[in-house]
């Protein structure tokens, strides 16, 4: 059983509550996924990609990358993958995939698409931001921590951190820490019924 660890939006205020673990067929424990144009696509530390149509039944595809993906979003008709050494890797279809540029060569842990934009974060308070996913943009945030997840809801950002560390935005060009009183590692962060959920 893993911990849920529940911020709400209005005040930061945390509780926790147990879980079970859900597997993804193929992938190891570090998986993250995303839904569009009628399929999942779902990374797992490797440098290629799963895809499936239903959830069932996943197939492998190599994506080209050099380093291992961790995180995936879907936003504006286009999947963006995440990983180590700053990877970034775009595909309309989820099935071919091209290399970008992320302005950074710390390792990204996380990937969200909110307000117009994808944000991505990593080790070293790293955060970068893009409008189309090839173009990406270095931005400044008030942590060094290993930013391990990030999710996008009710108008803004939450990215949360190794120590429990938790920074916002709205556009994803200001990034301010918040007051989580987290006391464990927060590696997954994800908006489910208006609130937002981080587990270690």
């Amino acid at each position: 059983m893993k911990t849920l660890t529940k911020l709400v939006a209005a005040g930061w205020f945390v509780s926790s509550l147990a879980y079970g673990s859900i597997a993804l067929s193929q992938t190891a424990d570090r998986s993250d996924r995303a839904f569009g144009r009628g399929n999942f696509v779902a990374v797992d530390g490797r440098n290629s990609v799963l895809t499936s149509p239903d959830g069932a039944v996943w197939t492998r595809h190599e994506t080209g990358a050099a380093f291992g993906l961790y995180a995936v979003a879907f936003g504006n008709g286009l999947f963006v993958a995440v990983g180590n050494e700053g990877a970034v890797m775009t595909s309309r279809d989820g099935f071919r995939w091209a290399q970008q540029n992320s302005d950074t060569d710390e390792r990204l842990r996380g990937v969200a698409w909110g307000n117009g934009r994808f944000a991505a974060v990593g080790h070293a308070g790293t955060i970068v931001t893009s409008k189309d996913g090839t173009h990406w943009t270095r931005q400044y945030a008030e942590t060094q921590d290993r930013l391990q997840s990030i999710s996008f809801g009710n108008g803004f950002f939450v990215a949360i951190g190794s120590r429990g560390e938790v920074v916002t935005s709205t556009a994803g060009r200001f990034w301010r820490k918040q007051n989580a009183a987290a006391a464990d590692a927060l590696v997954k962060a994800s908006r489910a019924h208006g609130l937002f959920a981080a587990a270690n």
